[in-house]
């Protein structure tokens, strides 16, 4: 039917059209609109939008309802400009329908339906979504793995009763005020060379902290400065992309201590590097430093038991290299808070239950700037752990204890990164008989449930030790078998790692020391068996060093000689010979 007719001095309206097709991303299509006669003064059109399209997302149409019409025209465009928004979508509909109005009226009802049509991405689109899938993986994995360094840093810190004077330790060996140059072997054969230091083993296994002394009472407060590195590794997957990376970060702080409370505050450096690649031949290097303000303290309940909490803020830049094309490098923050408890809870002393917990709450939030088109992103993660270990010693006759434990861990993450809950239940045996020269440990644990299915799943280990003299004479004898991932008595699953399970491992040393040179110099001849999943290893050793009376005295040099044959469980492997000659000595 046809609408209302028209005075002498009023124009008619209609589509041109009455229906148009385009694709995502072909920019703007008009939507035109004939007058007749043309218009006798300047007038507004009006027109209502409706569809399954939504204005914003799907498309946009400036001053959308209002046309403006000049006098004397006879058509006037209304431009839909279409948005592509990067996914995968049916087709959707935008209808424009025309109202009357003062100086037209409409002619026929019929309104104009534009179909949107999806379409590919354009080949630099396709790359501006790998690049933001690139800064979102590397982004979150990063500022968890800094977060979790900076806060187990502060609660080690926090957790260890303050020493005063110069500790010092340098690759994992400790150097203290308290310990004689002389006694440091593993220090000096890292430092002469034989035996070979990596840089993340320096970063991760060296500190230092300076403290003022303190009354016998132990009430005076103390001032200390200390300093610590960690070293992480981490892998990402997102889609198909996967991405690999190192951080490394170094803490300085500085604290004050009193007899219940410790506070004070840590700077943070950390240098985080790695590389990515995808299915769609996306593959560059990525970067990222970042310096951080950490205020921490801790309230102790109990002498053994207390609470710590730590808050803070961190600042970098992102450096950010696809293969073939320009660097980008927005700017990024980390804000972090975390509170836990640690210590002992039951106190059981030496023929009772001991109780040990370590529980914590660590949330992190991270935000990057909008660079060179890419978007700006911002992301959470939180992560919930609870530890908690029992141990009951059991004196027996001539001067034995058994040692049994047993340890339950809880951990929970969340938020934009891999998540999961965690189980693990742990146990352990130790029984000592020193008069004997003999020790002997069995310690196990079995993963319940885990969100990440790569996650180990059960360890068992055995150890034997047999050492019926206290000086280095004599016969010794250790055996050491474990079956799966290496467990150990505490809480593992507080700390998951997506190594998988090593198979059996065994490793077997039977020694027997013998007087040398007129009873000054111990000889001491050894044969060494390992077996593991890929090869065996046959060792021949000698070793010659002054004779220690009484053990366990380090001894002040030793020189050893050493041969290997590895035989690779490969038929197609060839094997490998060795033989190595070691000087170690202390002054």
């Amino acid at each position: 039917p046809l609408g209302p007719i028209a005075p002498a001095d009023t124009a008619t309206a209609s589509f041109a059209s009455s229906s148009a097709t385009v694709a995502e991303g072909m920019g703007t299509h008009q939507v035109v609109v004939n007058l007749s006669p043309p218009a006798t003064s300047a007038l507004t059109l009006h027109y209502r939008v409706r569809g399954t399209a939504t204005a914003g997302s799907d498309f946009t149409i400036p001053n959308a309802g209002m046309a403006q019409v000049a006098e004397g025209a006879t058509s006037v465009s209304i431009p839909v400009s279409i948005i592509h928004d990067q996914g995968e979508e049916s087709n959707e509909t935008v209808v424009l329908t025309l109202e009357a109005g003062m100086g037209y009226v409409v002619t026929s009802p019929t309104p104009h339906t534009l179909t949107i049509t999806d379409s590919p991405a354009p080949a630099d689109a396709e790359d501006h979504r790998d690049h933001k899938k690139v800064k979102k993986v590397w982004h979150l994995r990063l500022g968890r793995t800094l977060s979790h360094q900076v806060a187990d840093g502060l609660q080690d810190r926090l957790s260890t009763p303050p020493a005063a004077g110069l500790q010092l330790t340098v690759a994992g060996e400790a150097i203290t005020s308290a310990i004689p140059l002389a006694e440091q072997e593993g220090l000096l054969t890292k430092v002469l060379g034989f035996e070979a230091v990596t840089s993340q083993g320096l970063a991760a296994g060296s500190s230092f902290s300076v403290a003022s002394g303190q009354d016998p009472e132990g009430a005076a407060p103390r001032l200390a400065f200390w300093g610590q590195g960690a070293f992480s590794s981490f892998r990402g997957e997102e889609e198909d992309l996967s991405l690999d990376g190192e951080v490394t970060t170094l803490l300085l702080g500085a604290d004050w201590t009193s007899q219940r409370w410790r506070a004070g505050a840590a700077l943070s450096q950390s240098w985080g590097s790695g590389s990515y690649d995808g299915d769609n031949s996306a593959e560059g290097e990525i970067s990222t430093t970042v310096t951080g303000v950490f205020p921490y303290g801790r309230y102790a309940l109990t002498p053994r038991l207390g609470l710590w909490a730590t808050a803070g803020y961190g600042w970098g830049e992102l450096s950010f290299q696809p293969d073939g094309e320009d660097e980008f490098t927005p700017s990024t923050t980390m804000s972090m808070a975390a509170v836990g408890m640690d210590g002992l809870v039951l106190d059981g002393g030496s023929d009772g239950i001991s109780l040990t917990t370590t529980a914590d709450l660590l949330m992190v939030k991270t935000h990057s700037e909008e660079v060179d088109g890419l978007d700006s992103f911002e992301g959470s993660l939180s992560r919930l752990r609870l530890g908690l270990e029992a141990v009951r010693p059991f004196p027996l006759s001539d001067g034995a204890s058994l040692l049994p434990t047993m340890a339950l861990g809880i951990r929970q993450d969340d938020g934009d990164a891999e998540t999961g809950f965690g189980l693990e239940l742990g146990a352990g045996l130790l029984w000592m008989a020193p008069e004997r020269g003999l020790s002997g440990a069995l310690q196990g644990h079995t993963l319940l449930t885990h969100g990440e299915e790569d996650l180990q799943e059960q360890g068992l280990a055995l150890s034997f030790s047999w050492e019926p003299s206290p000086s280095n004479r004599g016969p010794s004898l250790s055996l050491n078998h474990t079956m799966g991932a290496a467990p150990s008595p505490g809480m593992d699953a507080r700390k998951p790692t997506t190594h998988p399970n090593s198979g059996q491992q065994f490793e077997a040393e039977l020694a027997y020391g013998l007087p040398a040179h007129s009873d000054r110099l111990s000889l001491t001849p050894a044969v060494a068996l390992a077996l593991s999943p890929t090869s065996r290893t046959y060792s021949l050793l000698w070793s010659l060093a002054p004779y220690a009376r009484q053990d366990p005295t380090p001894e002040p040099w030793q020189l050893s000689l050493a041969g290997e044959r590895q035989e690779p469980n490969a038929a197609t492997s060839p094997m490998d010979h060795s033989l190595k000659l070691r000087f170690s000595t202390l002054f």
